[in-house]
């Protein structure tokens, strides 16, 4: 019986209603039911809302948008642009989800972000990339996602400095299908995120996808999405899921094999088995109980259903299509929200 998204819709809807704050303006969240409302709050619950196919354009008032943008622009620095509280994330990775929001909102950022500058010419980009620690390439690699991912979908990306960014990357290309090419091999010391050596092992995969926006809005043929994909096999645990159900480094791994599968590799039925030994455990789990999650756990476990979908279409009834915070060019349109 295919897998009616509707009802599961509902359900994370219901929860992020629960969690909006009453009596302040529209768009201020609660990040979990213990939290204070906060800027990842209203930024992730868009975000969420939107994967499950709802059009906040549309369905939302003109005074609604402009509340909700506001309460996410007010943690915005008025001196350089950054967004915050990080809440334990890089500056870009703020700057990445706040554009994120405001690109489905259709509204601008209320200050300049000035970290565009520091790599925003041909001259400076690759020494940019260079002078990035890359010890830990999963974290690092936010200052791609919240910062190049972003200027290459602007009209002040000049090919001359699109040409220098994908110059720094296929050099860097790794044995794993990831960056960089030296990578750091003691896992033991880089991997804060991860709580064991097998999550440890996926450090490449959380690095790579954070790069791809680059050559997936571009255009560009991803080098290395087979040997990524064939490691992401490997890294799959004997429960069938990646680092937790639902958490981000499993969420990576179906998006590489989504991708995989649609461009129909060579393993393409073992990447879908992959999939389907997946599936049932993200679905059980999303008849638990939400009260102890964060709006990161929520939009982690959504986006991972946006990818089954992808993969494994026949799974599924015929309804919207789910959002993917990776490939869809539409929440990095960087032009929009500047000023």
């Amino acid at each position: 019986m295919p897998i009616q998204l509707a009802s599961v819709a509902q359900k994370i809807r219901g929860w992020c209603e629960e969690r909006a704050a009453r009596d302040a303006p529209y768009g201020t969240y609660h990040f979990s039911a213990s939290h204070e409302p906060n800027f990842y709050a209203s930024a992730d619950i868009a975000i969420i809302r939107w994967i499950t196919g709802e059009d906040l354009k549309t369905e939302l008032t003109p005074d609604q948008r402009q509340q909700w943008a506001d309460a996410i622009n007010s943690h915005q620095n008025p001196v350089d642009g950054r967004y915050g509280p990080e809440m334990g994330h890089h500056i870009f990775h703020a700057n990445g989800t706040a554009t994120n929001a405001l690109c489905i909102l259709e509204h601008k950022y209320r200050h300049p972000v000035k970290l565009y500058e520091i790599f925003n010419t041909p001259e400076r980009v690759g020494p940019w990339l260079t002078q990035i620690p890359w010890r830990d390439p999963w974290g690092d690699s936010h200052l791609v996602w919240g910062g190049p991912a972003l200027w290459i979908n602007s009209q002040h990306a000049t090919d001359a400095w699109k040409n220098a960014c994908f110059d720094w990357f296929d050099w860097q290309l790794n044995e794993f299908g990831s960056w960089p090419r030296e990578f750091p091999t003691d896992y033991t010391t880089i991997a804060p995120h991860a709580s064991d050596t097998h999550s440890n092992r996926m450090i490449p995969l959380g690095c790579a996808v954070h790069v791809w926006p680059l050559y997936r809005h571009t255009g560009r043929e991803v080098p290395g999405l087979e040997a990524l994909a064939d490691h992401v096999i490997d890294w799959q645990n004997s429960q069938g899921y990646w680092d937790q159900i639902g958490n981000y480094g499993t969420m990576d791994a179906l998006y590489v094999l989504a991708v995989a599968i649609q461009e129909n590799l060579p393993h393409k039925s073992v990447y879908e088995d992959a999939l389907r030994r997946y599936l049932p455990l993200h679905m059980d789990r999303g008849k638990a109980s939400w009260i102890t999650l964060t709006a990161h756990n929520v939009l982690g476990w959504a986006s991972c259903i946006g990818y089954l979908q992808r993969g494994l279409p026949d799974e599924f009834t015929h309804e919207t299509e789910w959002g993917d915070i990776f490939d869809r060019e539409a929440i990095y349109k960087l032009d929009t929200v500047m000023i």
